[in-house]
């Protein structure tokens, strides 16, 4: 066998984290494959020659010593990622082992802003920004706490609803 975090012949490749599996939540990719990729992180603004800002066929060296020797997971998401129209910049789970879950999305009611908008939002990783109908993860409505764990809100004094975005207007405060 290999030494832990690596794999493959001749124990040459590192392995994904979470058991090699991004524990059962994401694709454990290489290197080459993930910059392809449109929803893998740090999000990129796509171009006509690629469909990331990572890969770029012919612009830069195709054949790197690592490519395919250097893994990591692309976490599940049951929401479209990306910076377009109706995509989410960020997955449903998240973690470099793909362990933890957001909880449900919200705005916050006691603000001005829309703090689920991604338009013209830098992306986590600073490659990328939110295309117009674009939509940012807001854990709980800001009116809670998350269990990244289970996935589940707690919600503050007040406040009620899977995402925490319903007001208690029985509630003392």
């Amino acid at each position: 066998g290999c030494v832990a975090g690596y794999g493959g012949p001749p124990c040459q490749s590192r392995s994904c984290p979470g058991k090699g599996d991004c524990s059962g939540h994401g694709k454990c990719v290489s290197m080459q494959v993930q910059a392809r990729m449109p929803n893998a992180l740090p999000l990129s603004d796509k171009n006509e020659n690629s469909t990331s800002g990572y890969y770029q066929p012919g612009g830069m060296r195709t054949n790197t010593w690592d490519q395919e020797r250097i893994f990591g997971c692309v976490c599940d998401s049951s929401w479209a990622v990306g910076l377009g129209k109706g995509e989410t910049q960020e997955p449903e789970w998240f973690g470099g082992d793909c362990s933890l879950k957001r909880c449900p999305t919200g705005d916050n009611p006691d603000t001005a802003a829309d703090e689920t908008s991604g338009y013209n939002i830098l992306a986590e990783g600073g490659r990328g920004t939110g295309k117009v109908g674009n939509l940012k993860h807001h854990d709980c409505s800001g009116k809670g706490k998350c269990d990244f764990k289970s996935g589940t809100c707690q919600c503050f004094s007040g406040w009620y609803g899977d995402n925490c975005g319903i007001r208690d207007v029985n509630a003392v405060g």
